[in-house]
């Protein structure tokens, strides 16, 4: 969150409920997407969420993860989380996953994506046998 306090006149979408009221004091047009809300993580999916993504283009996506232990990419445990992620994936020109090191040892239910869909991978200090689980990426970077 720190990163939009620096930016000016941003448009940030997100079907995220707590994010969405986080960056609300700040100066940048927040586009909801709405939806069926998921009391767990407090984020909006269906079929009302992904037709307003239809709509948008993106030119950054900023996303997490449930985990990816065993995986070539990212999981998530929410089968209604899972169309959402795919149509921002989609919809994105860049694409940015952010994670800490935990996610290397927990995995979700369903993929949404592969490692190497991604532009970035942004994570804390990770050891050489983890940052090989990721290294399809573009861009490795450790925050």
């Amino acid at each position: 969150m720190r990163y939009f306090a620096l930016k000016k006149g941003c448009t940030i979408v997100t079907p995220s409920i707590r994010i969405a009221q986080s960056l609300l004091a700040l100066k940048h047009e927040i586009l909801f997407i709405g939806g069926l809300i998921q009391k767990k993580g407090s984020t909006t999916t269906g079929a009302f969420a992904l037709d307003n993504l239809r709509h948008v283009k993106i030119d950054t996506a900023f996303m997490g993860t449930d985990g990816f232990k065993d995986c070539q990419g990212p999981t998530t445990f929410s089968f209604q989380e899972l169309s959402v992620k795919q149509k921002v994936i989609e919809q994105s020109k860049q694409k940015i996953l952010v994670c800490d090191r935990s996610k290397f040892f927990k995995t979700g239910t369903y993929p949404f994506a592969r490692f190497s869909d991604y532009d970035k991978i942004i994570t804390n200090p990770i050891d050489p046998k983890e940052k090989a689980m990721i290294d399809s990426a573009k861009e490795i970077v450790i925050a």
